[in-house]
């Protein structure tokens, strides 16, 4: 592969040719990854109307190659948070924040990528809590950008009286140990 160009003039050219598929979203993950020289302009432009599309698969897994998932963990850091929320807050209630968090990746900056789940564990550990939200950011910088930003300071407000439990642990993923291909 080879190295990113410039960036003064390559970054407006890639969104401009990303705006035309992508929404905002994966238009601002995508140059970001790139202008942080995770991935070479090369890589972005080959087969970009749908390489990025689903970041997780097998194809984009293996194209990267070990030095760049390296980067990409060094730079990761995760935001956790686990919620129990309230008997009286209804079903409604709780998808509609839920929307409201998710809404927060095309908002904030520093938010690189959002997920989120119910607890599904057999282990009974679970303590109470019932969902669990993960966002990405680039640093912990990013994460103190995402806590002053005013749109999670107005959805923390809306959503933190929801809550009967909240615990929130913030890391950074360590590599694990790299098996030998040949093996």
């Amino acid at each position: 592969m080879c190295g990113n160009p410039s960036p003064s003039g390559s970054v407006g050219v890639l969104a401009a040719r990303l705006s035309e598929h992508w929404t905002e979203q994966q238009q601002r993950k995508t140059i970001q990854m790139w202008s942080h020289g995770i991935a070479s302009y090369d890589l972005f432009m080959w087969n970009w109307k749908s390489f990025f599309l689903e970041e997780s698969s097998n194809k984009y897994q293996a194209l990267r190659s070990a030095g760049e998932r390296e980067r990409e963990r060094e730079m990761v850091v995760k935001h956790v948070l686990l919620a129990k929320f309230k008997e009286e807050v209804a079903a409604e209630k709780v998808e509609e924040l839920i929307r409201g968090y998710a809404n927060l990746v095309s908002v904030v900056p520093s938010m690189m990528a959002f997920h989120w789940g119910r607890d599904v564990s057999i282990e009974n550990l679970h303590q109470g809590f019932t969902h669990v939200f993960e966002s990405s950011f680039d640093s912990t910088q990013g994460i103190a950008d995402y806590i002053s930003h005013p749109a999670h300071l107005h959805f923390a407000n809306i959503f933190l009286p929801a809550l009967d439990k909240v615990l929130v642990v913030d890391f950074q993923p360590t590599p694990g140990p790299n098996p030998d291909p040949g093996n």
